[in-house]
């Protein structure tokens, strides 16, 4: 992977990866991102079930991942944490350059309850291998340990606020995120920000807090039991399109959805031009403007252009030209449609 780019390490939500008989995947994100120096930076969101595993078969590894963002402490969004951390120990107790790597970790309540024990890891030499920053709904992250983010990582945080109860604190401490860029957004004016609802549930308003994003990720969990009534700790469908209604405004945006329960095996594309539709504003406009495009291990994003890779010739190609084969129920091939 190249600099400003953004992978979907990511299938199914929940534990559907534990008890699945198919080639049921978790995982999260993986962005890289330029700091000020121009050196490319490794950002793993949400690491789940497989993440490593998926990772390192893309022919990423330890060294490629500089900072960690987890936005609540469920085993699908922090599964493999401590598969990283354990990686991480041994990467610098065999070092050559002797020189102690250190991750950045920004997380949840309930993430710091249950890594609480892992998070003062030092080396063989006593020097600290781990930075935490709390992610606290509302707050601005600019800085970790005194240093500059948008200096050492390329991004800063907007901590916005999740509706999703987590198991450590037994609150509804998960938050969401917008990650502000130091490039220009293709489509709007001002820098790329790119959204992440985390997972959590609709309330009114919710949208307008990714009002600002030309990228955003939505978890949408699992499909409404009844007709009109929201779920209790997803987006689902209906609050899928409410927020984006409220996200849009008007203006382009580049939707990606993730965290599909396995129900929704062989339907992701259909419910994706679903939530497209039911969003689109009642005044027509260019429909083209807003995409939603369903998320799978092979989703690769250049954040410069907002082009996706398409999957048999890697060639990237502009997001509204994309479009989604889903033959293969278990996995998602994005394909050019000019």
């Amino acid at each position: 992977m190249g600099p400003n780019q953004l992978r979907t390490i990511h299938k199914w939500n929940s534990a559907s990866p534990l008890y699945s008989r198919g080639i049921s995947q978790g995982g999260g994100y993986f962005l890289t991102l330029k700091n000020s120096s121009g050196h490319t930076k490794g950002i793993a969101i949400d690491p789940g079930y497989d993440f490593f595993d998926i990772f390192r078969d893309i022919g990423l590894g330890i060294a490629d991942i500089d900072a960690i963002i987890i936005t609540h402490d469920h085993d699908d969004h922090t599964e493999s944490v401590e598969g990283i951390l354990s990686l991480l120990a041994k990467y610098n107790d065999y070092n050559e350059q002797h020189k102690t790597k250190v991750l950045d970790i920004f997380g949840s309540a309930g993430t710091l309850l249950k890594f609480h024990g892992l998070l003062s890891a030092t080396d063989l030499f006593g020097n600290r291998e781990i930075n935490f920053k709390l992610l606290i709904p509302g707050s601005e992250i600019t800085e970790i340990e005194g240093q500059s983010l948008l200096e050492k990582h390329g991004f800063t945080i907007s901590v916005k606020p999740a509706f999703h109860t987590e198991c450590w604190t037994s609150q509804e401490s998960a938050v969401g995120l917008v990650l502000h860029t130091t490039f220009p957004d293709p489509k709007n004016s001002d820098n790329l920000k790119i959204g992440i609802t985390g997972d959590t549930h609709y309330k009114i308003g919710l949208g307008r807090e990714y009002k600002d994003c030309g990228v955003l990720l939505l978890n949408i969990g699992s499909v409404e039991k009844e007709e009109g009534k929201y779920l209790t700790q997803h987006l689902g469908m209906l609050g899928c399109i409410n927020l984006l209604k409220e996200a849009r405004l008007g203006k382009p945006l580049l939707a990606i959805l993730t965290e599909f329960g396995e129900e929704f095996s062989g339907k992701r594309e259909i419910i994706s031009r679903i939530l497209e539709n039911w969003a689109q504003p009642m005044s027509g406009g260019k429909k083209s403007e807003l995409r939603v495009i369903p998320a799978d291990v092979h989703l690769e994003v250049r954040l410069s252009d907002l082009n996706i890779r398409e999957t048999d010739t890697n060639v990237f190609f502009p997001y509204n030209m994309i479009e989604i084969d889903e033959s293969d129920p278990e996995v998602l091939r994005y394909k050019f449609s000019g």
